[in-house]
């Protein structure tokens, strides 16, 4: 037999059991192979990536930052010390809300004391 049906063709093993040798069988298994080295391809690249990606979150997860565009991080740096200036006067206000809050605290205790 030297056609098959298109149903046969699908599958690669009844193709070969009808078309052993001819010109269609050897078409088809060049294409499963192909697509077989594609598919490793795929995935080695996609270990690569994956591993690359996975070493890039350790050291984020330590603390060390890498950024691949270097104008990223000297963005990063530049709006840090912008920002600072803001936190310190944060941290002088929240101090100061605090000493407020201790020195009312101490005036409702020595009202109390003195009743």
């Amino acid at each position: 037999m030297t056609t098959t049906s298109r149903k046969n063709r699908k599958n690669l093993s009844t193709s070969l059991i009808f078309d052993f040798g001819s010109r269609e069988a050897t078409k088809i298994t060049s294409r499963k192979s192909m697509k077989f080295k594609l598919t490793g391809k795929c995935l080695f690249y996609t270990l690569i990536v994956l591993s690359l990606y996975s070493i890039w979150v350790w050291y984020w997860i330590a603390g060390i930052e890498i950024y691949p565009i270097p104008a990223y991080s000297r963005r990063v740096q530049h709006r840090n010390e912008i920002l600072e200036p803001q936190r310190k006067a944060w941290a002088l206000a929240r101090e100061k809300v605090a000493k407020s809050r201790k020195s009312y605290d101490d005036m409702e205790q020595e009202i109390a004391q003195e009743e």
